[in-house]
């Protein structure tokens, strides 16, 4: 969990810049909220870190990694990776960060919800694009030796 305005390496590659990483938790997002509100730009976004313990307490909501581009005063983009409820069919945290972060007239540039472990840390090839493109030139190395043949 990271903020650019805070943390260097936040926006391009925390795992190289030894950013450590967090399990995805209620307890860690309230953790998160309260950090971010002693920063001056960063404590008007703290409320789309809200946790809703109010409805079913005993049942957790599932969590996801985000990773959000927030355009803040002055025009400047703030690079969040951070916890968030996952996506369901009912809700969708993007869009509701999204109208949350207008009242305060920020913009919401990018937003998006992954729920592997450490999948919003980098910017590395994931192994199932890594594997498909390994078949893709596999194929094509093989096609050239047939027409040479």
């Amino acid at each position: 969990m990271c903020a650019s305005i805070k943390t260097s390496g936040c926006e391009t590659d925390p795992q190289a810049h030894n950013i450590q990483l967090a399990e995805c938790t209620l307890n860690s997002m309230v953790d998160w909220k309260h950090n971010i509100q002693q920063h001056t730009i960063l404590s008007s976004i703290a409320p789309i870190f809200d946790v809703d313990n109010s409805h079913h307490p005993s049942v957790a909501p599932m969590m996801a990694c985000a990773k959000m581009i927030i355009r803040v005063a002055n025009n400047q983009n703030v690079t969040v990776r951070s916890c968030q409820a996952a996506k369901t069919e009912n809700i969708d945290p993007c869009k509701t960060m999204e109208r949350m972060l207008a009242v305060n007239n920020y913009k919401l540039e990018f937003c998006e919800l992954c729920t592997e472990d450490a999948c919003n840390s980098s910017i590395a090839i994931s192994p199932k694009i890594f594997l498909t493109l390994l078949s893709v030139l596999g194929v094509l190395v093989l096609s050239c030796s047939y027409n040479n043949a």
